[in-house]
């Protein structure tokens, strides 16, 4: 039950349905295995972008969040850094294996969890970093359905699809940063509500979603 909670399921459908508006593209060699192979790191992605950032942030979430397993000591961190880099490599072998372009967006997603860990601490880059990332998902299901084609070769659609998401999930991770306000205070995180106040950034927060 730990490590569930440490992977945080109940955000798959996050990454899962993101994955699954890219799959929408139209397809170019699409394979079973290749589409299972994008369906699987849609599921298990958004866990393991959660793991880095919580190995980033334990010290913080001894404040923010003390239910956390890493900091009740029921997970032991260096252990499940451990795993999920194993795993991960394991994904993007298979991946490499059935669709290259799949593999390739894949590492830039992984990329772009570790971009985040660096900018949530300025304010609006943070969470827009993270809802980009997250919206890669779109692109890891177009990926998924299209393996004959150039990493690059994205549709149009897909283009727009990753863009709309990724600015209403920046708005969800900036009100994410609403309950962690005391703890990003102690580590020296400023995200909006810190540097700003909680006030007025919430009337920063419904920005992104109208401009979706």
């Amino acid at each position: 039950m730990a490590w569930i909670k440490l992977w945080r399921f109940h955000f798959v459908p996050l990454s899962l349905s993101a994955g699954l508006v890219g799959m929408t593209a139209p397809g170019a060699g699409a394979t079973a295995a290749s589409v299972v192979i994008g369906l699987i790191i849609c599921v298990f992605g958004y866990g393991i972008g959660v793991v880095i950032n919580d190995w980033f942030d334990r010290h913080a979430d001894a404040v923010n969040a003390p239910d956390r397993p890493f900091v009740t000591g029921k997970v032991n961190p260096h252990v499940a850094l451990g795993v999920t880099v194993g795993l991960s490599v394991l994904i993007w072998v298979l991946a490499f294996v059935v669709a290259p372009p799949l593999a390739v967006w894949s590492a830039v997603a992984v990329g772009g969890h570790l971009v985040y860990t660096g900018t949530k601490a300025i304010p609006v880059v943070g969470n827009v970093v993270n809802g980009i990332d997250l919206a890669l998902f779109t692109v890891i299901g177009a990926a998924a359905v299209r393996p004959d084609a150039g990493w690059l070769d994205l549709p149009a659609a897909t283009v727009t699809q990753t863009v709309l998401i990724a600015a209403v999930l920046s708005g969800f991770c900036l009100v994410g940063y609403f309950k962690d306000i005391e703890g990003d205070t102690v580590t020296g995180y400023r995200t909006l509500p810190v540097a700003i106040g909680p006030y007025r950034a919430a009337w920063v927060a419904p920005l992104f979603p109208a401009a979706a």
